[in-house]
């Protein structure tokens, strides 16, 4: 028991904090690294560096039965066979391993190899986890009258629930080394003030956006700008965040995850409707003290109204699909 319940913590570390684990081994075209037994699923065997087509012709991917004591190629391509490896994810491991070294980035989770390996260590920790927990779940059901046949599908789903978790932390785990694999390589592609360069540049991109849709929005209004205005505007929105729009796919963007449900869906609106008032008002009195031309503020105030107006639109659209009109109005802006 305190053997099985270590070997599931050492995977479990595994899996938060050692990615370089799951991507960096490479064993040989003949299987031949031997890996301890004791953390063999701790840290799989990533078999992904098979150099030749004519590599495959000798491996036998069936288990070794007639072997009672098979040696390390044998216990190996007997796992292989188990965790359904077959030729063409070896092959495509090895293609992209092969791309990597080239300077090409490649996530862990595109080597099919990584992925039978990770569901594999997965399915141990969920069913260790299952066993660990059955009986405090079934006093914790039966406690609040859950009758037997729910109880099986509730400890199922808790399962589930269990499996998702896991394959959010690896995939979390991965976008955070992708993306700070990329800082890295920035900084080591270019000079010191080459690259603070650069972060300066990442960081007025969201309000060049900013500035295109401004642009769009007062082009209906007969209004135009001037390069030197529109330098200004920039800035200002730099400077205050006032951002209509966020995403979470660039190198240096702030991670939000997904809204599922009426409920959360209308928390996330209303936080987006909260602080694009709060950010446009926090432009519009840097505006004030740039002295940026009257009409430009006017039509800012206008372009940033109509953001939190189509949002609370969107919140009213959830709330009552067809009494959208019935929601009272707030000035959200000063």
């Amino acid at each position: 028991m305190e053997t099985n319940f270590l070997r599931r913590e050492a995977i479990r570390l595994m899996i938060c904090g050692a990615i370089a684990f799951i991507a960096g081994y490479i064993v040989s075209t003949r299987f031949q690294t031997t890996v301890p037994q004791e953390i063999a699923l701790a840290q799989p065997v990533a078999v992904e560096s098979v150099a030749r087509k004519d590599d495959f012709k000798p491996l036998d991917l069936a288990p070794q039965a007639s072997n009672p004591a098979p040696g390390p190629v044998a216990s190996r391509t007997g796992l292989i066979a188990k965790l359904g490896v077959t030729a063409e994810d070896l092959r495509i491991t090895g293609e992209l391993n092969r791309r990597a070294k080239e300077g090409e980035y490649v996530l862990m989770l595109q080597r099919p190899t990584t992925r039978k390996f990770l569901q594999h260590d997965f399915k141990e920790i969920v069913a260790g986890t299952a066993k660990e927990y059955s009986a405090e779940y079934d006093r914790l059901f039966s406690e609040v009258k859950v009758q037997p046949f729910d109880s099986d599908q509730l400890k199922h789903h808790l399962g589930q629930i269990h499996q998702a978790s896991l394959e959010a932390t690896v995939a979390m785990q991965q976008l955070i080394r992708a993306r700070q694999d990329y800082d890295t390589r920035m900084r080591t592609t270019l000079t010191e003030e080459q690259y603070g360069r650069y972060r300066e540049l990442e960081r007025e991109r969201p309000a060049l956006n900013e500035l295109s849709s401004f642009k769009s929005f007062i082009g209906d209004n007969g209004a135009a700008l001037s390069p030197v205005d529109e330098e200004q505007i920039v800035r200002l929105m730099v400077d205050s965040e006032a951002f209509t729009k966020l995403t979470s796919h660039g190198p240096y963007d702030v991670f939000r995850a997904g809204a599922i449900g009426k409920e959360q869906v209308i928390n996330r609106l209303t936080e987006e409707q909260t602080r694009i008032a709060d950010r446009a008002n926090k432009l519009l009195a840097l505006a004030s003290e740039a002295e940026l031309p009257s009409q430009f503020t006017t039509l800012l105030h206008r372009y940033y109204s109509h953001a939190i107006d189509k949002r609370r639109s969107e919140i009213a659209s959830v709330k009552a699909p067809r009494n959208r009109r019935d929601n009272p109005v707030v000035d959200d802006l000063d």
